[in-house]
């Protein structure tokens, strides 16, 4: 059995790399040998894409790192498969490059969505720190009943407690 993980983002170290992991026997306790036949059933095969910048990036990388792109449209990407990897596009093979297309937009809008969700969280959190550290200086309140005013819930405190520096 293979399982296979394609990594669009990886670290920098892991860029345009291909490793395989396999299952090797380990006597825990006991002494037992087995034939590597009879346990080695799965390969984990990492995909790691990058972006061109080395000499791995060519290939299965260079491949799907087009067919995932972000940046490149449809037009762009039928080129580069046509001329780099002689992909003839067949109306079968034109479908699945836009579906790809599709998934490359979906995965940036989710990630953009994701940042602009971020940032609000950001800011409210810093708004709420300020409006506390202002209601315990202007009013001379315990941190207490700064978040009692503010209905920070119970679950909350705990963090706001340890941003302040009041834990």
């Amino acid at each position: 059995m293979y399982t296979i993980f394609i990594c669009p983002y990886p670290t920098k170290e892991y860029q345009n790399t291909i490793t395989r992991y396999r299952t090797m026997e380990e006597n825990v306790v006991g002494s037992v040998h087995a034939p590597e036949e009879d346990y080695d059933l799965t390969t984990v095969v990492m995909l790691c894409l990058g972006g061109a910048g080395d000499e791995n990036y060519q290939g299965l990388l260079k491949m799907l790192d087009t067919l995932l792109s972000e940046t490149l449209d449809y037009p762009e990407k039928k080129q580069i498969l046509q001329e780099e990897f002689d992909i003839s596009m067949t109306e079968t093979m034109e479908e699945e490059v836009r579906t790809m297309c599709s998934l490359g937009q979906g995965i940036a809008e989710r990630n953009f969505n994701k940042g602009i969700e971020v940032g609000i969280a950001e800011g409210e959190m810093k708004t709420l720190l300020k409006d506390l550290r202002n209601l315990m200086e202007s009013l001379n309140l315990s941190i207490t009943q700064a978040m009692n005013a503010l209905k920070i819930p119970d679950e909350e405190r705990p963090k706001y407690r340890e941003l302040l520096g009041q834990t």
